[in-house]
């Protein structure tokens, strides 16, 4: 979610603390509670005055940009340019760049238990587990023979690993 615009609320969190008399009055709360709950973020320039006062010349920070964390690695630059301010505007633009490719999900990877050979599997997975010292009817006694279920696990797995190919999903997949 991005949130972009002249918030016209004035507070240390965007303008900086050289002037604390604008913040004192503090009606941005009820902005600081919206973007506390929708978890957003300032991605606009710190602290950079985006208006100048008509009456007074001065300078502030009102025009912001905000977004949500999964939008930060999207946007490529978010800066005020004062050569883009428009005559006779009292704001200048904040110029914010989007990367908007979209991402190719990746397809997860399965094991293909339709195509593999059982007899090698099991004729591996019983010479695996002979290796380790894992017996049929082995009950768990001790830490050592808890050891030997570590061995089992691995087993199975390095055996699964040799014996089952990952499939290899469909164009058509969603």
């Amino acid at each position: 979610m991005i949130w972009a615009g002249d918030f016209n609320r004035h507070h240390p969190l965007w303008t900086g603390t050289d002037h604390p008399s604008c913040c004192c009055r503090n009606a941005a709360e009820p902005l600081i509670q919206l973007i506390t709950q929708y978890d957003l973020a300032l991605r606009s320039p710190y602290a950079t005055p985006t208006r100048q006062s008509d009456a007074h010349g001065m300078w502030s920070t009102l025009d912001l940009v905000f977004s949500t964390p999964d939008i930060e690695g999207h946007i490529l630059s978010c800066l005020v340019n004062p050569a883009a301010r428009l005559p006779g505007v009292d704001h200048l633009p904040i110029c914010t760049t989007l990367n908007l490719q979209p991402t190719h999900a990746t397809q997860p990877k399965h094991l293909n238990y339709k195509v593999f050979n059982w007899g090698k599997f099991s004729a591996t997975l019983s010479h695996k587990l002979h290796l380790a010292g894992v017996l049929p009817d082995a009950h768990i006694t001790s830490s050592s023979t808890l050891d030997r279920y570590v061995d089992l696990t691995c087993a199975i797995q390095d055996t699964t690993a040799i014996h089952i190919p990952i499939t290899k999903p469909s164009l058509y997949t969603k």
